[in-house]
């Protein structure tokens, strides 16, 4: 993302999934891509992620943008309130940007284009879904960390503002949410 030119980045993800990544940006560096990046590994059902993060220069001091995208879903409440609750403890003003899916994937109590494919998929992979917030209690849920909800959007919603409304090409996943929060003092 050149937004990003000049900014620290720390990417965090599990060993295998930072390998795959560490390969494509060491093949992309003659393209010009950005190889000045920590990469931080980190199992968010086991590790310490503060300790990690702090190991690799992080500063929980000074204000950050945490993007936390696609690992929710995967996880159980108490891993998910961990890391809640690690970034609402980080400095005033740090926004965290997530995704989660809508419960009612889980639970069966609403029906989304596409979705009971894909969990019956993930669930095949033997990853699957295990934790999804109802849009309604994603507020009052981050409160509890220190967090303060900005905004709340539907993959429809993201993608027509993101994408422009003529953009027809993409569907389903509405059931995919992105939540932007702010550690309050």
């Amino acid at each position: 993302m050149t937004e990003l030119g000049g900014t620290r980045v720390f990417e965090v993800d599990r060993r295998d999934t930072q390998a795959s990544k560490r390969a494509r940006v060491g093949a992309a560096a003659e393209l010009g891509v950005r190889t000045d990046v920590s990469y931080v590994t980190v199992d968010f059902a086991r590790d310490d992620l503060a300790a990690r993060l702090a190991a690799a220069g992080w500063d929980r001091s000074r204000p950050s943008i945490v993007v936390w995208e696609g690992v929710t879903n995967y996880l159980d409440e108490a891993a998910v309130a961990d890391v809640l609750r690690f970034v609402g403890g980080t400095s005033p003003g740090t926004t965290l940007i997530f995704t989660y899916i809508h419960r009612g994937v889980l639970d069966g109590s609403v029906r989304f284009e596409g979705a009971d494919k894909l969990v019956r998929n993930v669930r095949r992979l033997g990853e699957p879904w295990t934790f999804g917030l109802h849009p309604d209690e994603v507020s009052d849920f981050v409160a509890r960390f220190g967090l303060r909800l900005e905004e709340d959007l539907g993959a429809d919603a993201y993608r027509r503002r993101y994408l422009g409304d003529d953009d027809r090409t993409l569907s389903g996943y509405g059931f995919y949410r992105l939540a932007v929060t702010r550690v309050v003092a």
